[in-house]
């Protein structure tokens, strides 16, 4: 009974950090804090999926607002704005959802939908994509406006690798983890996930590393494996006892 105790609580504390053989996961170190008026408000965060050097979707934090800049032939979800609006709120979804050609969230959201972004014409907005997606958030003098406010959530992603899609996401963690006077609009970017196989959708699992209570609970259950084994060893009669027993 107390090996099988250990065997689940070993298989719990490792859940959430399995990911399958094809999927390529990055955790910054240290985690960097963007969002409104955050911690690192003016650092570009430059994120590469597949590690080739290029980047593939750039975070750009300011004062007003939090948005992304991308290449041309990338996409990224978003919430539809009604008509005649063509753009939309960048989409943060929950954990569980699949992301791929049609985007399968835990709950359904009628206006998801992928999204090309806006031509950005001037050069020194177009340094890291032609193409941005506004906004992730919007600060107006009347609050926030964004679909990640107060919330863990992931940012879906179609890229380009060798002129095939390929799907990944951003996880980002906006629960008042910031110095930011906006707590909700601000927060760490937990990692990043990208499927390696071209076209094969992925599903999205929290990228976080285990807090230190977790590390406790696994050498805690390794313990108990340790001690249950040397019980069952201990409680085996010798030969002599089974050679008394029998006569």
């Amino acid at each position: 009974m107390i090996r099988a105790l250990a065997i689940i609580v070993f298989l719990t504390w490792l859940g959430p950090l399995k990911a399958p053989a094809d999927v390529l996961v990055t955790r910054p170190d240290p985690l960097p804090n963007v969002g409104i008026l955050s911690d690192d408000i003016g650092v570009p965060l430059l994120i590469d999926f597949n590690s080739d050097g290029a980047t593939d979707l750039f975070l750009d934090s300011n004062s007003g607002v939090f948005s992304a800049h991308f290449a041309s032939g990338n996409r990224i979800a978003i919430l539809s704005s009604p008509p005649p609006n063509l753009g939309g709120i960048i989409a943060g979804l929950d954990f569980g959802s699949t992301i791929g050609s049609s985007l399968d969230p835990v709950i359904p959201i009628p206006s998801l939908r992928w999204y090309d972004g806006e031509l950005v014409t001037d050069p020194e907005g177009s340094l890291f994509g032609d193409r941005r997606a506004t906004a992730i958030l919007n600060l107006f003098p009347s609050g926030m406006s964004g679909d990640v406010i107060s919330r863990e959530a992931v940012i879906p992603f179609e890229f380009l690798i060798n002129g095939r899609q390929h799907y990944g996401y951003v996880e980002l963690d906006f629960n008042g983890n910031s110095t930011s006077p906006y707590r909700g609009g601000a927060g760490p970017i937990i990692g990043w996930a990208y499927e390696e196989r071209p076209g094969v959708p992925i599903l999205a699992q929290p990228l976080a590393v285990p807090e230190p209570a977790a590390l406790s609970l696994l050498v805690f259950s390794l313990g108990i494996g340790v001690l249950a084994r040397r019980k069952s060893r201990m409680e085996k009669p010798s030969l002599a006892e089974v050679k008394s027993h029998y006569g």
